[in-house]
């Protein structure tokens, strides 16, 4: 089995492709299930303050890995590391604490309600969950990313240098006419 940066070059030629995800699972805190990978973004910062209602602002606040997770693809099964593939997945979970404290919130909670963005005044806590879940199909496609490295002397233009990325999905990526992403994207986007 290889790693799967190793075989993103031979993955490329693929297209778009269906693979399966296997591993050890963990449990999620907030929806109780349990899955492969779960990640926690908070949404902040919405038009008008409201969190619910774009543009707004999200970071990832939480998240969990029961272990290696393995890829079964066409041609072969690859280990991965979650967090250098780009995610674009439904939420899994949508919970809105809001401004008031809830009897019986988790304890993270109350600690992510007090990083408000006005000072004296509690934050809205809106967490959204995602999910990898075991034995389910995802569709699959290799991108090609550019890093932009600094300029240099003497020519003082950045350097652009290519490498591949694995993109999943939970939903078929759409037609050409909207480049092919899903349109929610979660995870960590290098």
């Amino acid at each position: 089995m290889a790693e799967l940066d190793r075989g993103l070059g031979e993955l490329s030629s693929l297209g778009v492709f269906c693979v399966q995800l296997s591993g050890p699972l963990t449990e999620s805190s907030l929806s109780e299930t349990r899955a492969l990978y779960f990640e926690w973004n908070r949404v902040l910062a919405g038009r008008d303050g409201d969190p619910r209602e774009p543009p707004y602002s999200v970071y990832q606040c939480g998240g969990g890995q029961g272990g290696p997770v393995f890829l079964e693809t066409p041609l072969g099964r690859f280990s991965m590391q979650v967090p250098s593939v780009a995610l674009h997945l439904q939420p899994r979970v949508v919970q809105d604490f809001g401004k008031s404290v809830i009897d019986g919130e988790p304890l993270w909670v109350t600690e992510l309600r007090s990083d408000s963005l006005t000072p004296g005044q509690r934050a809205e806590v809106l967490l959204v969950e995602y999910c990898l879940e075991s034995g389910r199909d995802y569709w699959a496609e290799v991108e090609t990313r550019y890093e932009c490295l600094p300029p240099q002397p003497p020519s003082m233009e950045p350097e652009y240098l290519p490498y591949l990325r694995l993109r999943l999905s939970d939903r078929p990526f759409s037609s050409a006419a909207d480049l092919g992403w899903p349109t929610m994207a979660t995870g960590p986007m290098p």
